[in-house]
């Protein structure tokens, strides 16, 4: 019950403004007290923690690009990972590149990672 309650509340509230969204969970709040229900709420919120966190990507540059190259990221992202809520980081110690990652992958086309790899390959077969 609690997971399609978290489910219902996501969908109505998804590309809302801040205003409509305070407006639904006021109205969701107050359902929840008139059915007696209150006891649910640390639960359901539980839930909403963890939808949201699925719903979500990371993307870390190295330095601001302009919107159109971003646009054109955001595009190929959605199309490889799903349609998810993108909020660009810019860490300019990745040195280039980018890093993508959501609550289960990491993708790592940053300059650092590929020198970390390098300097792994060179450890590893290296003879001192």
């Amino acid at each position: 019950m609690i997971k399609k309650l978290v489910k219902t509340l996501f969908l109505l509230t998804k590309e809302k403004s801040d205003e409509e969204k305070q407006k639904i969970v006021k109205e969701f709040l107050i359902l929840l007290k008139e059915k007696n229900k209150l006891r649910f709420l640390p639960a359901i919120l539980d839930e909403l923690k963890k939808l949201e966190k699925k719903t979500k990507i990371e993307l870390i540059l190295a330095r601001n690009f302009n919107q159109e190259f971003l646009e054109e990221v955001k595009k190929n992202i959605k199309e490889n990972f799903g349609e998810k809520e993108i909020k660009i980081k810019i860490e300019p110690e990745i040195i280039g590149g980018f890093l993508a990652k959501d609550e289960n992958y990491l993708v790592d086309g940053s300059v650092k990672g590929i020198l970390n790899n390098f300097k792994k390959i060179i450890w590893t077969h290296s003879k001192f």
